[in-house]
């Protein structure tokens, strides 16, 4: 019970932390009980209000307050699982506890089909019969994902009420009790269904996820496949550019005086070319993760300037 209540501090890459088709529905059957602890909730109150004036107040009282604090802990489970949201591997054991809790549930709605049966009332009955057919509903609805929450919680509820029925011997309880185990019976293979179907709409998005991480794995390879492609093409031009702006420099140099002033100027744009493919091979290396950017200030009056040079 202690690490579903500990801290998770293990990383997870995208790859392991895609769960599962049993952990997705453990997580939807925890998302569900919210709207399970308000079917409760009603319930509660429908019953105790029906059956106030014929069973003793303080014992619809303590099993109601027993009710209530079940559905605070189902509550207090739910948001507990969310906030930690567990592997995969540790999710059977928060549906293990759920399914337990699912179990205290319906014992205490079965006792309330024993304890709280009237049976010379009709009426009251219909209480009783309707609350606990309204509960089985819900959890064939949100419990189905997990079918051992559904079926402890089922059995524990509709059964002693099955039971009270039969009890009576009469011809017209026995039919009623047959019918609760008819519903019993439709419900389960509604909640199989239902089962079925969210597993095969769970398996379908998850295998569409894995194949949207593989697409996105293969995009990752192109990207890093065309960096070191920019990374051996930019090694290589820059050495074509250290030959050429050291002949350029020293021819340069060498010849400067003898130079017309036109030809001069053209020689030293030509150095400012092979200076600008120097900082054009910086970029490239900044591309392929070679070199770490270094931004700064750019003139661009200067550098249209130049290339007004060039191009004319």
């Amino acid at each position: 019970m202690a690490e579903l209540f500990a801290e998770s501090t293990d990383g997870q890459t995208a790859e392991a932390a895609r769960p599962d088709v049993s952990a997705e529905q453990i997580r939807l059957l925890f998302t569900g009980v919210g709207p399970g602890g308000a079917i409760t909730m009603v319930a509660i109150l429908y019953v105790g209000g029906g059956l106030w004036d014929v069973i003793d107040h303080g014992h619809i009282l303590i099993w109601a307050l027993m009710s209530v604090l079940v559905v605070v802990w189902r509550l207090f489970l739910g948001w507990l699982y969310q906030r930690r949201q567990p592997a995969a591997a540790a999710a059977l054991k928060w549906a293990k506890l759920h399914a337990a809790t699912a179990a205290v549930t319906g014992l205490l709605w079965g006792y309330s089909c024993v304890a709280f049966f009237v049976p010379e009332s009709p009426q009251h009955q219909i209480f009783l019969v309707t609350a606990a057919t309204f509960l089985t509903f819900g959890s064939a609805i949100n419990l189905s994902g997990y079918p051992p929450s559904f079926y402890l919680g089922i059995s524990a509820c509709m059964l002693p009420l099955a039971y009270s029925f039969f009890a009576q011997g009469d011809g017209r309880s026995m039919a009623i009790g047959a019918g609760v185990l008819f519903f019993v019976a439709a419900t389960s293979g509604v909640a199989r269904r239902l089962n079925r179907e969210r597993e095969a709409a769970l398996r379908l998005r998850i295998e569409n996820e894995t194949l949207q991480y593989r697409s996105a794995l293969v995009q990752a390879q192109k990207m890093e496949a065309v960096g070191h492609l920019t990374s051996g093409i930019a090694h290589d031009f820059n050495n074509l550019l250290t030959v050429i702006r050291g002949n350029l420099q020293l021819i340069f140099e060498e010849i400067r005086e003898r130079l017309p002033g036109g030809t001069a100027k053209l020689a030293e744009h030509a150095l400012s070319a092979a200076r600008d493919g120097t900082d054009l091979v910086d970029h490239l290396l900044s591309f392929s993760r070679e070199q770490s950017l270094r931004p700064g200030d750019l003139d661009v009056a200067e550098l249209l300037e130049r290339l007004d040079v060039l191009l004319g």
